[in-house]
């Protein structure tokens, strides 16, 4: 998969993660859930765009965590 190609596919995932902790810092949510498929759990071959996404999602809730803003990801 060339980068450009990874990046139209990942963006929906960024941005849809990215949007709403950038628009709703003045409200405090209760919780903030992302989620990802079993690619992160088993590995299966040409599915490297998967993993990095849900890897991603992974760390950005960690990020939401360092903030001291709710974040779970399952």
């Amino acid at each position: 998969m060339k980068h450009e190609d990874w990046v139209v596919t990942s963006a929906l995932e960024v941005t849809g993660a990215w949007n709403p902790t950038e628009h709703l810092k003045k409200h405090a949510l209760d919780c903030f859930i992302t989620t990802s498929t079993v690619m992160t759990a088993a590995e299966f071959p040409g599915r490297g765009n998967y993993f990095t996404r849900d890897t991603f999602l992974e760390a950005f809730a960690q990020y939401r965590c360092f903030l001291s803003l709710p974040a779970i990801h399952a």
